[in-house]
């Protein structure tokens, strides 16, 4: 954490003199002491104005003219704020000691996050305390950000100075829900705004007349918010997005109104977010897709050692790692530098630009000194991005890893050494440590671990292989023509059944290699119908396999498994999916007379490539 002091703390005051001395204490009581304390007077009383006077000697007091509502005084702070960082702290609420050293600690763990705020605990004049939490684990999307179950509370908000300036102000004209807008404007704008689940700062709720006591006035302001913002609602909802907001925030004003609660409250119960299919979340893509302007030195300055100590280490191994990358600079920096850290350094790093944009070609330069780039004159997707790293390659073994992913530094390692273990094994994958942007992490792998894959199991929709966990033997995978260049999805999956169809091991390590990022942001895995396409086209490819191993029920069970986690969001097309998944009840029956060619051959013999077991292997797929 930074030594010097360089947070600003703006207090907006409005004739609260009996409360703004628990406030200004609390911050000259933090463990780590501000730079500055700006109090903004928003025209208060004269009474009350001499009141401030008390604090000149360790506070900027500034003094508008008129009053102009709390964004207004929030704006008049923010402009002279010397600090790089601001946080707010309304002239009623108190912070808890440790309040600004926890979140400036949290904002130097987490240089990509542009705001952090906080649970809070809510205080009333009873004695009764409440603790408060409206907000998801991790990064604040756009689309939660738009609904109204999820919102940030300003005074436990630290922000980067920048990004408040690059927002813009908070509207004036919104007497309630400033908050709220100028959250979802950083959001839109593809800033990180993230949560701490502890409670730092003390909101005090008794009966006073304040905004949230006008019920029907706040309403309307939320009104205008949602107007304002009715383009990002028409893209992440569609219409149903505005009338789900303005449903439920007419609940709140309608309760002491006959009849009228009695319709929301009927209303309510069809409320139901749900985003377009193809939104892509700025928050997660956000325009441009460019790293904020705080965290590109720090990247490159890591990156920058990690390609020096990689140039210093003599290669020892015979491993080419495949790099695919198409408009992706916010991640690849992560992914190269999880390659240079390995404690096995690879013989090269082949990056394959997919015909990115301009300013995304560029950003590949910095790594041209440590990387191949082969750049492709138009788009081919993953497969084919691969597969142009493949022909590529000088290595015996080939390692694959997308743009987004990040490996362990002993991935590679241990996968070398399964290798001369198994002499046997033609692809070695592993499991992988899956992380969100809003759950935590979590450990998976769809195999069956230190045993060969068979065709079979190849062919149902529970097992897997994730592209970036795979390591090649480079003769296997030029001789079954790598990846399908027509699959721009499911081209893993795919691959795995010709492997297997052509008899080559395939062997699970049960051990998280990869950090395997997962956003649920609009990616190719969350477009679920499209999804389903391709499994559809898989399934047609190899039919000759399916009826081979399982007859017609092989097929069918597999499209209503991908057909159930396409349709889960479709009313009635997901009841009636469940009603035929319990018929079949996923069964796979493996036909008394089908001869896995996995399990068929020598377990104990090398895997060694012959011309005629390339003819073999052509011969296999137009079979199928």
């Amino acid at each position: 954490m930074s030594g010097r002091p360089d947070v600003s703390v703006i207090i907006p005051y409005y004739n609260r003199e009996k409360y703004i001395d628990e406030a200004v204490q609390s911050v000259l009581a933090q463990t780590l002491k501000p730079l500055e304390i700006i109090i903004v007077n928003d025209g208060s009383e004269k009474s009350s104005r001499r009141y401030l006077d008390r604090y000149r000697d360790v506070c900027t007091i500034i003094d508008l003219p008129i009053n102009g509502g709390v964004s207004a005084a929030r704006n008049a702070g923010v402009r002279p704020a010397r600090g790089e960082f601001i946080a707010f702290l309304d002239s009623d609420d108190i912070w808890l000691p440790h309040k600004l050293e926890v979140q400036r600690r949290y904002l130097d763990d987490h240089p990509e996050c542009a705001i952090v705020h906080s649970a809070a605990v809510f205080f009333f004049q009873d004695g009764r305390e409440e603790y408060c939490k409206k907000f998801p684990f991790g990064v604040l999307w756009l689309a939660q950000a738009l609904m109204n179950a999820d919102w940030v509370l300003m005074p436990s908000v630290l922000a980067r100075t920048e990004v408040l300036r690059a927002v813009g102000e908070f509207d004036v004209n919104l007497r309630v829900g400033e908050d709220r807008d100028i959250i979802i404007r950083c959001c839109a704008a593809g800033y990180h705004v993230e949560g701490i689940e502890e409670p730092l700062i003390r909101v005090r709720r008794e009966d006073q007349d304040g905004l949230t006591k006008r019920p029907w006035r706040t309403f309307r302001e939320d009104l205008k918010m949602c107007w304002k913002h009715r383009a990002l609602y028409m893209r992440a909802y569609g219409i149903r997005g505005i009338v789900n907001f303005v449903v439920e925030k007419a609940q709140a004003p309608s309760r002491n109104t006959r009849y009228f609660d009695e319709i929301m409250f009927f209303l309510l119960k069809f409320v139901k977010y749900r985003e377009k299919s193809r939104y892509r979340d700025p928050a997660i893509y956000g325009p441009g897709q460019m790293k904020p302007s705080w965290l590109v030195p720090r990247l490159s300055h890591r990156t920058s050692e990690l390609k020096r100590e990689f140039s210093l280490r003599q290669s020892s191994s015979d491993i080419s790692v495949v790099i695919p990358f198409h408009n992706r600079e916010q991640y690849i920096d992560e992914a190269i530098q999880s390659v240079l850290a390995q404690t096995l350094k690879p013989l090269e790093i082949i990056i394959v630009n997919d015909c990115s944009s301009k300013s995304a070609r560029k950003y590949l330069d910095r790594f041209a000194d440590v990387c191949g780039i082969v750049d492709l004159q138009k788009n081919v997707g993953l497969a084919g991005s691969r597969n142009a790293g493949i022909r590529a390659a000088r290595g015996q073994f080939i390692a694959l890893l997308d743009d987004d992913d990040i490996w362990l530094p002993e991935k590679l390692a241990v996968q070398r050494r399964y290798m001369e273990e198994h002499p046997a094994c033609a692809m070695v994958h592993s499991q992988v440590c899956a992380f969100y942007t809003n759950h935590p992490d979590h450990v998976f792998g769809r195999f069956d671990p230190w045993q060969p894959m068979p065709l079979a199991h190849a062919l149902r929709d529970e097992y897997w292989a994730v592209p970036s966990t795979m390591m090649f033997r480079t003769d296997s995978i030029r001789a079954i023509d790598g990846f399908d260049d027509s699959f721009r999805e499911c081209e893993d999956r795919e691959l795995l059944i010709r492997i297997c169809a052509t008899g080559y091991r395939v062997e699970g390590i049960p051990k998280p290699l990869i950090r395997f990022r997962r956003t649920a942001h609009g990616s190719l895995s969350e477009q679920h119908w499209t999804m389903f396409r391709a499994h559809l086209r898989v399934v047609w490819k190899h039919r000759a396999l399916y009826y081979r191993a399982y007859g017609l029920r092989g097929a069918a069970n597999f499209l209503l498994a991908t057909l159930h986690m396409a349709a889960w969001k479709t009313r009635f097309v997901d009841g009636r999916v469940r009603f035929l998944l319990r018929v079949f009840d996923k069964k796979w029956i493996i036909k008394p007379d089908f001869r896995d060619p996995v399990q068929s051959i020598d377990q104990d013999q090398p895997v060694t490539v012959e011309a005629d077991t390339i003819a073999g292997a052509a011969e296999q797929r137009q079979g199928a």
